[in-house]
């Protein structure tokens, strides 16, 4: 099959002692639980197609993917979703104090059970560790079908790609920083706000102090200073972005996505889920 690959994982779980780790996993399990439960709910309710990502798990790495339609005639829509649903992986994650790391690559893969390997699955392992900070990168693969789309966009009613991808010089391990598309995972963190504010640099500096107050008491290993700088550097252009973008967002369709996610964990938070993803 065809389709989008994304591998993240937790900043930092390689360093935990048995006690931390006990409590990582409890935590991650959690978080999959909320996933799985929002992911069948937000099925059932908004998507026929295949919108939903598949997940696989491994220690401390999720793999979710997303097959692709027949032909490209959804290629817009399904990068809208993917975009969503990655950003509420990172939001969810800074909620329970997880701070992920990954790369969405585009092309083939084999998905069998917790089983996912293939062409596209080794593009997303080869990049995921890359950059040098906490977020969401594009190798090579997706960076070209996010081209075309980005294309198809800008020509078209649905305006700008600002609020599901969005290109940045990333800063890499061992070498120059690379522009490449990004998951904007500040941007819900920055709608919220400025949908209760006419005033844009008020919700900018709303959105900030949020994302600070998510970050704060978080520890930082001697040598992983540079990551934290960094994000925090990717958090302040995408504020910037937002505040100072003319163009249409045309999202929609993802607060409908967005809304439905969060029903969906007040809705199930009490049972537990009855849907496989």
């Amino acid at each position: 099959m065809k389709g989008v690959v994304a591998i993240v994982d937790a900043l930092g779980v390689s360093m935990y002692s048995i006690e931390q780790s006990q409590k990582f996993l409890t935590i991650r399990n959690e978080l999959i639980s909320t996933i799985e439960r929002v992911a069948g709910f937000t099925s059932k309710t908004l998507s026929p197609k295949n919108y939903v990502p598949k997940l696989h798990t491994f220690g401390d790495t999720l793999v979710f993917s997303w097959e692709a339609a027949a032909d490209d005639s959804d290629d817009l829509h399904g990068v809208i979703w993917i975009g969503t649903w990655l950003r509420y992986l990172m939001v969810l994650g800074l909620r329970k104090r997880i701070l992920f790391r990954g790369a969405v690559a585009y092309g083939e893969y084999i998905s069998e059970e917790n089983t996912i390997l293939g062409p596209a699955v080794a593009d997303s392992a080869a990049w995921y560790s890359s950059a040098n900070w906490f977020g969401i990168i594009c190798a090579p693969s997706m960076q070209f079908m996010l081209n075309a789309v980005a294309a198809q966009a800008e020509n078209t009613s649905s305006g700008s790609m600002l609020a599901w991808f969005l290109e940045y010089q990333v800063p890499l391990k061992g070498r120059e920083a690379m522009k490449l598309w990004t998951v904007p995972w500040p941007y819900d963190i920055w709608a919220a706000v400025s949908d209760t504010s006419n005033d844009k640099q008020k919700a900018a500096r709303d959105a900030k102090s949020s994302i600070n107050s998510l970050l704060q008491g978080l520890p930082v290993p001697k040598g992983t200073e540079d990551k934290y700088v960094n994000s925090l550097a990717y958090l302040d252009y995408c504020v910037r972005a937002y505040t100072n973008n003319d163009k249409k967002i045309n999202d929609i369709s993802v607060y409908r996505i967005l809304e439905v996610m969060k029903a969906a964990e007040r809705v199930t938070a009490d049972r537990p889920s009855d849907n496989d993803v």
